[in-house]
């Protein structure tokens, strides 16, 4: 197709079908067009002669392209944009076999709002270093309309205080793939989920928060509320243990249902690797805190969840102005199954366990202290009912306390302690 196809204010043009036209501009006019294809794609060069130039700003072609096509391939390029607004079905592809880079504007707030399903992003690189603080990478305005099937492939998120985020408002977003996702230069927390409700995947996702010595974060990497039916895969943040203060926590989980995690790792926090708060549901597998400086594991109200390989490495709270913590803490819980738990170089109690039910521990292994660590491998916090740890090694070559029985709740099975000094103590129930 070589002319233009002028579409005037007042009008529409729609093609219903593959539509082939190269990378020349084909259409004009500031009338609507839908161009609805099934195997071809689009490219925003089409639209050229339906906005005006300019030499900074690629906001207004992109936008009415997105406003136009269900397919787009956007070529490798520089690209600068203030915002766009997805407000139809549409797959947008970076083509090369480096992700396209997108550049916010210093004056970008949300670089890219979505007001509708089926919305996919692959193979970009989102930069946005020159915006101010609060700004959003991908904001989903549940404040307008339900969502689902929405999916983040192959992306970089860099220099974004946060990468994806709702409204948290009336509704809610569903369906929803992220998959080798990488946000980088994190300058705050990077994904905040309140209305992502159901089939949630995250695979292959890593959030980076190093940065310059003058920059601190003291946030959490990922904040996930009310989800259910999660499914997270490869999922690491790497933080900076040495931010100030002790927010810099790696996952917070609060009333959520059902999440699946196998081969997940938070490291060098300065705060707590993950929180789990009212949950329940939850299938964990190969996953660990390393590097931290407040606890490893806070799970508190957890219920019917089982956890297979978890370890808590180095607790590196030194010279912090707080106590030091423990590396893993289970307050109120009911109905969980703990197989294959190691706690390393702790500070404060390897494991504390208070006002339990029906919890079950399969093999605690406590390795080495911190040379200043000073407290048991395991603590019975009290209030514990049905509560067993059939298996507990405490394999520390530092003598000190291994562990401490508060009344009759928590049962200890095939116990074995290092030192003679905790040998001659287990009948006193005080190692």
């Amino acid at each position: 197709m070589s002319a233009i196809r002028t579409a005037a204010t007042s009008c529409r043009i729609t093609v219903n079908g593959d539509f082939l036209a190269g990378n020349r501009s084909v259409f004009a006019g500031k009338g609507e067009i839908r161009l609805n294809m099934s195997e071809t794609w689009g490219c925003h060069d089409w639209f050229a002669g339906t906005v005006p130039e300019s030499d900074v700003d690629d906001t207004l072609i992109l936008q009415k392209a997105v406003d136009s096509v269900n397919r787009l391939l956007i070529p490798n390029g520089d690209y600068r944009i203030s915002q766009l607004v997805i407000r139809r079905p549409v797959t947008l592809r970076g083509t090369g076999s480096h992700r396209v880079p997108i550049k916010a504007d210093a004056s970008c707030r949300r670089m890219i709002t979505v007001q509708s399903g089926e919305v996919s992003f692959e193979n970009f690189r989102f930069d946005m270093h020159d915006t101010g603080e609060g700004s959003v990478c991908f904001y989903m305005d549940t404040d307008l309309c339900d969502m689902s099937g929405i999916s983040l492939v192959d992306c970089y998120i860099d220099g974004a205080y946060t990468a994806v985020t709702d409204a948290d408002g009336e509704h809610s977003v569903s369906e929803v793939i992220m998959t080798g996702v990488t946000c980088q230069t994190a300058r705050g927390t990077q994904l905040v989920l309140r209305d992502f409700v159901r089939d949630i995947t995250l695979i292959d996702f890593a959030i980076l928060r190093r940065h310059a010595a003058d920059i601190s974060c003291n946030m959490a990497g990922a904040i996930i509320e009310n989800a259910s039916e999660m499914r997270i895969e490869h999922f690491d943040v790497n933080g900076d243990w040495s931010d100030e203060g002790n927010e810099g926590h790696g996952m917070i989980f609060r009333n959520c249902r059902n999440v699946k995690m196998r081969k997940v790792l938070m490291e060098y926090l300065s705060g707590t690797g993950f929180i789990i708060e009212n949950c329940s549901g939850f299938d964990w597998e190969n996953v660990q805190t390393y590097t931290f400086s407040n606890n490893g594991f806070y799970v508190d109200g957890l219920r019917d969840s089982e956890f297979r390989v978890v370890k808590v490495t180095y607790n590196n709270g030194q010279g912090k102005e707080w106590p030091d913590k423990e590396n893993y803490v289970f307050l109120n819980c009911s109905g969980l199954t703990l197989n294959s738990v190691i706690s390393n170089g702790a500070r404060g109690v390897g494991l504390l366990i208070s006002h339990c039910t029906d919890l079950v521990v399969n093999g605690y292994l406590f390795c080495d202290r911190i040379p200043t660590g000073k407290n048991y491998a395991f603590l019975d916090g009290g209030g514990n009912e049905r509560v067993l740890i059939n298996g507990f090694t405490d394999a520390s070559t530092l003598s000190n306390r291994s562990y401490s029985l508060s009344g009759s709740g928590v049962e200890l099975r095939s116990v074995w302690l290092t030192g003679s000094v905790f040998r001659e103590k287990i009948t006193e129930g005080i190692g």
